[in-house]
């Protein structure tokens, strides 16, 4: 083998394994991108996931605060001796003034990023918009310092308060449900 062979096998080599190399350094190269395509995408699936349970959970946590408001006022009624006065229903009015005002934003928020969701859980809002209304009437009922209708309004707040118990109940079975998990790059 004389010089001149030997050269060119060498730079043969060489372009042969330079252009080996340049070929995995571009297929690296868009496989790289490929990938932080994929990370991205699964990182904003991950992400839009964790704002819809958060808004779910939001949501359940007022709605369960509404009812525990409700529950909290109508159980006297459930007791042999009622003790019930006018603080009580002020009390509970300035609470689910609150409630019901952070509700609306709550459902929305949920609404916009799921409306399936938000189709499972206004039924929910429904039942406890309609409780408080019931509350509202017993309430009114309780301030004529009638007899009878203070005894209206005790069995009504009775099965008010026993309402409640069922919503939370089926509340936590609707929500179990309704919470996802983040999705995996597999």
């Amino acid at each position: 083998m004389n010089q001149c062979e030997f050269w060119e096998k060498v730079w043969l080599t060489v372009i042969d394994k330079g252009l080996l190399a340049l070929i995995v350094l571009v297929a690296g190269f868009y496989l790289n991108r490929v990938l932080e395509v994929f990370k991205g995408k699964l990182s904003r699936e991950q992400e839009f996931v964790r704002t819809a349970n958060a808004a779910v959970v939001d949501l359940t946590r007022k709605l369960a605060t509404g009812s525990h408001l409700i529950s909290w006022l109508s159980w006297s009624s459930t007791e042999p001796d009622v003790s019930l006065s006018e603080s009580d229903f002020t009390d509970y009015d300035k609470g689910m003034i609150g409630v019901l005002s952070d509700l609306v934003g709550l459902q929305a928020s949920v609404a916009a990023l799921d409306p399936s969701r938000f189709a499972d859980l206004s039924d929910f809002a429904e039942q406890l918009y309609a409780r408080d209304v019931n509350v509202g009437k017993a309430r009114d009922l309780y301030r004529t310092k009638d007899p009878e209708k203070m005894k209206q309004s005790i069995a009504l707040l009775k099965s008010i308060y026993y309402e409640s118990l069922e919503f939370d109940k089926a509340l936590l079975a609707a929500v179990t449900g309704l919470l996802a998990p983040p999705p995996t790059g597999a």
